[in-house]
């Protein structure tokens, strides 16, 4: 592909005149091969929105994972136990409850979900994330 400079600098200035712009490409791999991780990723960066469809090479599925960011937090586990014996002398039981609080930080869509996502057709329709 050709380095069109100009490309970066509309979508610079286009974006704080409200301009709209639609870019289309394969695979992010073309964008970094032209421009250079940095400057692809201005460019893409320049872009209120995505819409990514399925990608079969690994770096468009990391990358757009990436873009697409993580998702952090923390759930609540609980456990629960209750115990019932006996003897001679009576019958006994107890009982626990444990809480656990445990930390997530996962990818909103993993690589994988990009690279499994269905083929569209026009009987099923597009599939992807935005």
């Amino acid at each position: 592909g050709q380095k069109l400079t100009i490309i970066k600098k509309l979508l610079e200035v286009g974006r704080s005149s409200c301009v709209r712009s639609t870019l289309a490409v394969q695979t992010p791999a073309q964008t970094v091969g032209v421009f250079g991780e940095h400057d692809s990723d201005t460019v893409f960066g320049q872009c209120h929105n995505a819409i990514v469809f399925r990608h079969a090479d690994g770096f468009g599925q990391s990358y757009w994972s990436r873009r697409l960011g993580r998702e952090r937090g923390t759930e609540e586990k609980r456990s629960f136990t209750r115990q019932v014996g006996g003897g001679s002398g009576g019958s006994s039981w107890s009982e626990s409850e444990g809480r656990n609080f445990e930390r997530f930080d996962l990818d909103r869509v993993s690589p994988s979900e990009i690279g499994d996502l269905p083929v569209g057709s026009y009987e099923f329709g597009m599939y992807g994330f935005a």
